[in-house]
C-alpha cells in the first residue's frame, strides 16, 4: 500500500470527446478511432492515477482555471496546496507507461523535500511532484508548456534556489501516429492497454461502439467518476 500522506495526484485531462478534437492521431476520415484513442487514453489515465493510492483531483476543460495552459496547471497546483496538501503530482493522460510508476518512491523522494520530474522523449515532461514549499505558481506558469522545451526548463526551475530535484526514466508520450505505432513495442505497456491499440488499428474495427464496448468491458471501473479528495484539515 502507497504511503500517501499529505500528497495528492492532479490528473490534467480533457474528456475524451474535447481530446479527440484537440489531438489528430489518425488521417482525416478515421473520426471513429480518433475518439476510441481518446476514450482509451482518458481511462487508462484514470485507472493508473485511481490505484495509486493518493487523493485524485480531476482537472478538465469544465474547471480548469486560466487562458494559457501555463495558467491552467499553475492554477490547479494553487488550488490542492491551498486545500492543505503539501505536495501534489501533476499528470496527464497521453504516457500510458505510467502504469509502472514507483508511487512508493516519488512519495518518499517528496516527502523529503525534494522535486519529482518524469521527461517524456520529446523534451515534455510526463509527470510533475511539486512541494508546496517550493511553488511558485508565477513561474510555474511562465514555462515554455506544450514545447520540447518543456522539460529543460522545469528541471532548471526546480533545481534553482538550491531545491533538490529527483528526476524519473523518460517515458513514450502519445502526441502522434508514429508516437502510437512506438508505444505498442514498448515493454513497459500493460498487455491490457496495448490490446487496446492493437484493436484501434485493426482496419477491420472500424465501429466506434465496438471500441468503446470492449474498452468498458476491460477496464469496467472506469465508468464510475473520479470524486474529489476531502479538503485536509488545516
Amino acid at each position: 500500500m502507497t504511503s500517501t500522506g499529505n500528497i495528492a495526484i492532479i490528473y490534467f485531462s480533457r474528456s475524451a470527446q474535447a481530446e479527440s478534437k484537440h489531438k489528430q492521431w489518425f488521417d482525416a476520415g478515421s473520426d471513429h478511432r480518433n475518439m476510441a484513442l481518446a476514450t482509451s487514453l482518458v481511462a487508462h489515465g484514470s485507472h493508473i492515477v485511481n490505484k495509486s493510492g493518493f487523493p485524485v483531483f480531476h482537472y478538465h476543460e469544465g474547471n480548469q482555471i486560466g487562458l494559457t495552459f501555463g495558467e491552467r496547471i499553475a492554477n490547479a497546483f494553487s488550488e490542492v496546496f491551498n486545500k492543505g496538501y503539501e505536495a501534489a503530482i501533476a499528470v496527464g493522460n497521453d504516457s500510458p507507461e505510467l502504469d509502472g510508476t514507483n508511487w512508493q518512491s516519488i512519495s518518499d523522494q517528496l516527502r523529503k523535500g525534494e522535486n519529482v520530474l518524469g521527461p517524456s522523449v520529446n523534451g515534455g515532461a510526463y509527470l510533475v511532484g511539486l512541494t508546496a514549499a517550493t511553488y511558485n505558481s508565477q513561474k510555474l506558469q511562465q514555462l515554455p508548456w506544450q514545447t520540447h522545451r518543456l522539460f529543460d526548463a522545469l528541471l532548471h526551475l526546480s533545481s534553482s534556489d538550491n531545491m533538490r530535484t529527483h528526476v524519473l526514466k523518460k517515458l513514450q508520450d502519445v502526441n502522434s501516429f508514429s508516437d502510437v505505432l512506438v508505444l505498442i513495442k514498448s515493454n513497459a505497456l500493460s498487455k491490457a492497454f496495448k490490446t487496446v491499440l492493437l484493436n484501434i488499428l485493426d482496419r477491420f474495427k472500424t465501429l466506434l461502439f465496438c471500441h468503446t464496448l470492449f474498452i468498458e468491458n476491460l477496464f469496467s471501473d472506469f465508468s464510475r467518476p473520479l470524486r474529489a479528495p476531502p479538503v485536509l484539515a488545516l
